[in-house]
């Protein structure tokens, strides 16, 4: 979901170390010969012919109507295969019955402090097995030991992982919660910037999952989220409902065909 720095005074930290690329942003405007606007870097990113939005409408607040501008396209990740290969320890996860717990940090802020650390506090002595990606390529370490029922890697491929996870523990990356709710995955979210906590709250908000209004969750938290989502059926079934949306669409495609659409419409 996208914010507004104008809209959104809980963002007006991020608008003020957006200042100067705002100011480069005027700039670059002045030199190619464009008039001033009052548009902020953020809201001229936004075409006002056509903003073709990744998700489905199921997971955004109801609104009388949506403007003609703004178009639904699902995904725009690829689900044939990721390319991402297997760990070593892939074999012996398959093997394993118990539940599987993806838990991820996302690309980005990946301190594993915030949300890994944690996580295997509150998870390391449940009945589950914890799939973790560490969201670094090339690194698997963590500078902290790792229980015995987790399993890390520097990233996973989710089109192999996910149709197996029982429950997705997240920092509330927008992409890797589609691809979740693709497959039907509940979440427990821990969104701490950026988008994330706008993310968060619009999972909560659809039934399909647990918002923890916060990115550096404590074990206990994390422990009680996991317990509610885990636990209720209700939460499995809305991230179907949402992932059977998902599936209904073809991203890339309607991202070009909506383009070229505009495109031949113009004079």
């Amino acid at each position: 979901p996208a914010w507004a720095c104008n809209r959104r005074p809980r963002h007006s930290a991020a608008c003020g170390t957006a200042r100067p690329i705002q100011s480069a942003f005027h700039e670059q405007r002045a030199l190619a010969g464009l008039p001033p606007t009052a548009l902020t870097f953020q809201e001229a990113l936004y075409s006002r012919e056509l903003v073709c939005a990744s998700g489905v409408e199921q997971l955004e607040y109801p609104r009388p109507q949506w403007p003609g501008r703004i178009v639904w396209v699902g995904e725009l990740a690829d689900h044939t295969g990721s390319g991402i290969p297997e760990p070593a320890w892939w074999p012996e996860s398959l093997a394993d019955p118990r539940p599987v717990v993806h838990v991820t940090q996302g690309t980005q802020n990946v301190d594993p402090a915030d949300l890994i650390r944690p996580t295997f506090a509150a998870l390391g002595r449940q009945r589950v097995q914890l799939a973790v990606a560490t969201g670094v390529r090339g690194n698997s370490a963590l500078p902290f030991p790792a229980p015995p029922n987790a399993r890390v890697a520097d990233l996973l491929p989710y089109d192999r992982l996910l149709p197996r996870v029982d429950v997705m523990v997240t920092n509330g990356g927008w992409g890797g919660v589609l691809a979740a709710l693709h497959n039907g995955v509940p979440l427990v979210v821990a969104g701490g910037d950026l988008d994330k906590p706008e993310v968060a709250a619009r999972v909560a908000w659809a039934g399909a999952g647990v918002n923890l209004h916060t990115g550096t969750p404590s074990p206990r938290a994390i422990l009680r989220a996991w317990r509610r989502v885990s636990g209720a059926s209700a939460y499995r079934t809305a991230a179907e409902r949402i992932g059977e949306a998902l599936r209904r669409h073809d991203g890339p495609r309607e991202v070009v065909e909506h383009t070229e659409a505009l495109l031949a419409s113009l004079p």
